[in-house]
């Protein structure tokens, strides 16, 4: 017979469509046509809105049910001439067995995923401690776990006198040096000189600031110019000097103080001069002198520079003696 719900083919006698699982039953004894709930697939009266089973309101579309359709399930008759009954709608209890068949896999799924889950959190943790704690504990050791030999085995022994390269290049040094010092040394003279010349070309300058008078000045200015290039150019030279490790280093230090001090003085009176020349009225050259005067180089003033120099210089002449 044919399942009046989904139309399966099924064997006789069956309560139940085993596709669809809608419960079988014919129409009643009378023969009339009965109303399928399709919901739960069991028999609804006629004119009823809801199933009587499940609550669920009823469709119309069984009512064109037809009677050859319909498969009616029939029981034999008994021995005592009894006529056949309707098989029930409601499902019959389950027999041993039949649950365990029948059971749903969400259960099955549920497990499986619990135990993916504690084989993921396992890898995980245990690719997590083998990183962080590896089994070797002194994997990451860097620092020296052995003593070190202090003994003196092998030792080659002292080095007394060069040899080879070592010899050439030491040799070089010590003629670098010696010529340092004495360049040095004569820079000292230069000083000297410098400080002299300074004195002569002051004189007339603080004369005309004091008496606004001029005297005899030709070629002053040229002068003044020509003992600064003069001045710097050996300045610069022993600045240059590598005295590291020399008995000479701190003397050569001092020397370049005292000669910064005598650059600063060289400056000012050069700039008093040009701007003496610059200007030919009294009145303006008398301003423009002052201004290079006072304001000197680097916010000292000429007599600053003077008086820093003299008593540099003569502290350096005193140690030579």
């Amino acid at each position: 017979m044919n399942c009046p719900h989904c139309g399966a083919s099924i064997p006789d006698g069956m309560e139940a469509c085993p596709a669809c699982h809608v419960k079988l039953i014919g129409p009643d004894v009378s023969g009339e046509p009965t109303v399928w709930c399709e919901s739960c697939g069991s028999p609804v009266p006629e004119g009823v809105e809801a199933c009587p089973v499940c609550g669920l309101p009823v469709k119309d579309a069984y009512e064109d049910w037809d009677e050859e359709e319909t498969t009616v399930v029939e029981e034999a008759p008994e021995e005592d001439g009894e006529a056949a009954s309707l098989t029930s709608a409601i499902p019959p209890a389950p027999e041993a067995g039949d649950a365990e068949r029948g059971t749903d896999d969400a259960p099955t799924h549920m497990r499986l995923v619990i135990v993916a889950a504690i084989a993921a959190l396992l890898v995980v943790g245990g690719t997590t401690l083998y990183i962080t704690r590896p089994w070797d504990p002194n994997a990451y050791i860097t620092h020296a776990t052995e003593d070190a030999d202090t003994s003196m085995e092998g030792f080659p022994g002292t080095v007394t006198h060069l040899s080879g390269q070592d010899l050439i290049e030491d040799s070089e040094r010590t003629e670098y040096l010696k010529n340092a010092e004495r360049t040095t040394d004569d820079f000292m003279k230069l000083m000297g000189e410098i400080d002299g010349e300074c004195a002569e070309l002051e004189v007339p300058i603080e004369e005309f600031l004091e008496t606004g008078l001029l005297g005899e000045s030709s070629g002053s200015a040229t002068k003044a110019e020509s003992m600064r290039e003069r001045f710097e150019t050996v300045y610069n030279e022993v600045a240059g000097f590598d005295m590291r490790g020399s008995s000479y280093e701190e003397r050569h230090g001092s020397i370049l103080v005292t000669a910064e001090y005598l650059q600063g003085r060289v400056r000012c009176v050069c700039d008093a001069w040009t701007a003496l020349e610059s200007f030919p009225e009294p009145d303006d050259a008398i301003v423009a002198v002052r201004a290079a005067v006072n304001g000197g180089v680097d916010g000292r003033s000429l007599a600053e520079w003077r008086d820093l120099f003299v008593n540099s210089y003569a502290t350096l002449t005193s140690e030579e003696v």
